[in-house]
């Protein structure tokens, strides 16, 4: 008999969660369209389901299963003198862990900003905040890419298919921004930089924030890296 009271215990706090949840995810969706229509952007609330095929091989966008893009925001940013092309919103995916009765999934979600470069084929740059076992894996041989700045160094963790084209990109003015503020992580690949701060959801005007970030870390890029991002033509 002590069962049942607490079964409906149990089942009132999921009611409680679920209509909680789904207030919040609403005010979400109104403020995001809001946001969109205050900037003159483009909104969908529903799921895109993949995202662009050249952003499958982003970190962020290559785990798990059940992966779908949602809430998305798309429009241009101005870097330069012609904009570029921009996705940004709400991201999920699912991982497994155990095995049998003891199999659980796991729902991860993240917030993006995605920004095609269209300068080309670019080579793959990773940028993250350092992490603890970097150390440990530096020690057993698998080191990233180094700077003469120490402190960036010291704080973060940048692997790249080509070194030279990392150390061009990540130039001192680009540095001492980073160092100021930055990401959880950045990466550009197959022309696409993408921003993520790990697995958290960003505020809808935190979307705002980090767009003018990247809007100001792509007018650093060296002009004779291909061409300049938003330049207005390509350097002979």
């Amino acid at each position: 008999m002590a069962i049942l009271p607490i079964f409906v215990a149990f089942a009132v706090v999921v009611l409680v969660v679920a209509i909680l949840g789904g207030r919040q995810q609403k005010a979400r969706v109104l403020a995001l369209a809001k946001l969109a229509a205050q900037e003159g952007w483009r909104f969908r609330a529903r799921s895109l389901g993949r995202l662009p095929r050249e952003l499958e091989q982003i970190d962020a966008f290559n785990r798990g299963s059940s992966r779908q893009a949602y809430n998305t925001l798309s429009g241009r940013l101005t870097p330069g003198e012609r904009p570029l092309i921009f996705h940004a919103g709400d991201y999920r995916y699912q991982t497994q862990s155990g095995s049998g009765k003891n199999r659980r999934t796991q729902t991860h979600r993240l917030s993006y900003l995605a920004v095609r470069l269209e300068i080309g084929p670019t080579p793959r740059v990773a940028i993250r905040r350092e992490h603890f076992f970097d150390s440990i894996a530096a020690a057993i041989g698998f080191d990233d890419i180094d700077f003469e700045s120490a402190e960036f160094s010291r704080e973060f963790h940048v692997s790249s298919d080509d070194k030279r084209f990392a150390y061009d990109l990540i130039h001192p003015r680009a540095i001492e921004m980073l160092l100021a503020s930055s990401p959880e992580r950045l990466e550009l690949r197959n022309g696409w930089l993408v921003v993520t701060n790990g697995e958290r959801v960003w505020e809808p005007h935190q979307f705002v924030s980090w767009f003018k970030w990247a809007e100001r870390f792509l007018a650093l890029w060296p002009s004779h890296m291909n061409h300049q991002p938003g330049a207005a033509g390509r350097r002979d």
